[in-house]
């Protein structure tokens, strides 16, 4: 599901590149499934589903939200407190674990870098 996403999102980069070639392209082939795209990708962001729960595609999928944010802002604007609100949700819980693993590790195995030398 993950290799789908970054398949979905190769797609939208190619639209969004050739529109400056064809300024019709994004509205034809790439709007109208839109909606419903965004809508399976905040469904499966909202979900506590063991299925859905996998990182790598979350990250694909906030990745590839954030993409489309930055190439169609303006066909993502009403879909905008719906993307943001799991992503929030998302980084909220992902706290706790940051800590544990990365600012709290004990891990003695982890070499000291010096940056001066």
């Amino acid at each position: 599901r993950s290799r789908a996403v970054n398949i979905f999102m190769t797609l939208t980069r190619l639209i969004h590149t050739v529109t400056s070639l064809v300024p019709n392209v994004a509205q034809s082939f790439l709007f109208p499934y839109l909606p419903s795209f965004v809508d399976s990708f905040i469904q499966i962001l909202n979900s506590s589903n063991e299925c859905n729960t996998d990182p790598g595609l979350r990250k694909e999928i906030i990745i590839s939200l954030a993409k489309l944010i930055e190439c169609f802002p303006g066909v993502l604007r009403p879909h905008l407190m719906a993307i943001v609100t799991p992503v929030w949700n998302i980084l909220l819980k992902s706290v706790d674990l940051y800590v544990r693993s990365i600012v709290n590790s004990s891990d003695s195995s982890v070499d000291v870098y010096d940056s001066d030398g």
